[in-house]
């Protein structure tokens, strides 16, 4: 019998851990899970902890799990996270987050279906100030152009989630976001 190896997420990668971040463990798993209550306030709650202890920009299972909740049913908190998934692309003082996490961003956003597209385009259509953030998502995507094409097209989605796509196919740097 042959050995499957799986590659595991890294709560924190080991070059990124400083002296004292070993002590952030249990605070960022504990909100972590705290992430995946069925009660929003809950998860607005663990996001506040999450973002204060700086663990998505360090944390490339942070970053996974964030990435999960793009479809999350509360639209401000799907918001909040599209912000804070945005804003990991975004290098502060010249320093971007670590190339895993990045990598596991880009990983989960490449499979973005439809159902997180309508999701996400949602929040465009809730309130535009994560717009710069949704268009950083969706440039990580290969394939979210011809997804916002097809947005565009169904008769049966709502004009303003249509506009929304139309929005950002226009911004889109995705080559086949043409039609």
């Amino acid at each position: 019998m042959s050995e499957v190896l799986l590659s595991q997420i890294a709560l924190f990668e080991d070059e990124n851990i400083a002296s004292g971040m070993t002590e952030l463990f249990p605070a960022v798993w504990q909100a972590l899970e705290g992430i995946a209550s069925p009660r929003a306030a809950d998860r607005h709650r663990n996001l506040d902890h999450l973002l204060e202890l700086d663990a998505p920009r360090f944390s490339p299972l942070v970053a996974y799990v964030l990435a999960t909740r793009l479809i999350d049913p509360d639209i401000k908190f799907r918001k909040r996270v599209i912000q804070a998934l945005g804003d990991l692309l975004t290098p502060i003082m010249g320093e971007r987050p670590p190339e895993s996490v990045r990598g596991h961003l880009k990983g989960h956003c490449s499979v973005m279906g439809r159902g997180t597209v309508l999701a996400v385009l949602e929040v465009a259509e809730f309130d535009a100030s994560a717009n710069s953030q949704i268009a950083a998502l969706f440039n990580m995507c290969s394939h979210v152009g011809s997804v916002l094409v097809e947005v565009m097209m169904e008769r049966r989605i709502s004009v303003s989630l249509r506009r929304q796509a139309i929005n950002f196919i226009g911004r889109s740097g995705s080559d086949d976001s043409e039609v």
